[in-house]
């Protein structure tokens, strides 16, 4: 089997630098000598993942759909807009052309237009969506324009669906612990369900889809807002071997 390399993930890096800062820093004139790179430049796909891409049984779509989701795609697997706006916007190339395209999921383009400060935009994209993913980006838009009773609202629907049905969907699961961490954090109550969003998250990315990126990239920001470094390192250092 094949074994890839790849680019870090902008939000895996952005995490890792937060680490660094709270690991490395103090210890910088201690240990200057020999320290490993905190942040690779490059690193190899994971096994598992190497041999997921690669199993008999999957269709050429498949296989390509699980390339793009790991990063470790080209060109050629760039046939589809959704394909191109994902990869924009875990790139944050917010300006890329397919993150405009309406054959994209609203969600993806109204995360981009969040991720670039045209907030209003964003709520507007979303005005007729009530995905959970919907939910908590809306929410987050509120939030960054201070209209927290807004944001508390709209961060409702997203948690009233993760209580409502057994969610199954590794993505749903992420998106719902991420929409009970606004809803945590408007509330002023940061520590609120961690025990349960951190159960809802490796339910997500260990049972349902242990190769499943996203839950673990969300573990480790937990543990990093909990204070608790160490375990967010060991949560987030294996995924840096699943996604750019």
């Amino acid at each position: 089997m094949a074994r890839f390399r790849q680019r870090i993930h902008p939000g895996f890096l952005a995490t890792f630098l937060m680490i660094g800062v709270t690991i490395v820093w103090p210890t910088l004139g201690l240990a200057r000598q020999g320290q490993k790179q905190l942040v690779p430049e490059s690193f190899i796909l994971n096994d598992v993942a190497s041999k997921a891409i690669g199993a008999e049984w999957l269709t050429e779509a498949e296989r390509r759909e699980l390339r793009v989701f790991h990063g470790v795609w080209d060109r050629r697997d760039l046939i589809h807009p959704t394909d191109q706006a994902f990869i924009a916007l875990n790139a944050w190339n917010f300006d890329d052309p397919s993150l405009s395209n309406p054959k994209v999921p609203v969600e993806i383009r109204a995360e981009a237009l969040l991720n670039k400060g045209e907030v209003r935009d964003a709520l507007a994209l979303l005005e007729d969506t009530l995905s959970i993913r919907a939910s908590r980006i809306r929410a987050e838009a509120y939030e960054m324009l201070g209209e927290m009773d807004k944001a508390e609202d709209a961060v409702g629907p997203a948690i009233a669906l993760l209580l409502a049905k057994q969610i199954e969907d590794p993505d749903e699961l992420t998106e719902a612990v991420k929409a009970m961490v606004i809803r945590a954090r408007i509330q002023g109550q940061p520590s609120r369900d961690f025990q349960t969003m951190m159960s809802l998250l490796a339910k997500a990315g260990h049972q349902i889809d242990r190769l499943y990126w996203p839950a673990r990239l969300e573990e480790a920001k937990l543990l990093l807002d909990k204070h608790n470094t160490r375990v967010a390192v060991q949560v987030l250092a294996p995924s840096l071997q699943l996604n750019v």
